[in-house]
């Protein structure tokens, strides 16, 4: 999976910003959130274009 990368950063940023949460960092637990979820839009976008005839049922 060439792709790895994008998962871990995905993985760890919800994690990151549950910490920030307590060290009471809002700011960066906001963006740590939402990277995690850019990422996952695009990973999961990735996928979709990658998988031929999904939509032809």
């Amino acid at each position: 999976m060439a792709n790895t990368k994008n998962w871990i950063y995905i993985i760890f940023s919800p994690i990151i910003g549950i910490a920030l949460l307590l060290f009471r960092d809002y700011v960066w637990a906001v963006i740590a959130f939402a990277a995690g979820a850019v990422l996952l839009a695009i990973e999961l976008r990735r996928r979709a274009r990658e998988t031929p005839g999904r939509d032809q049922g």
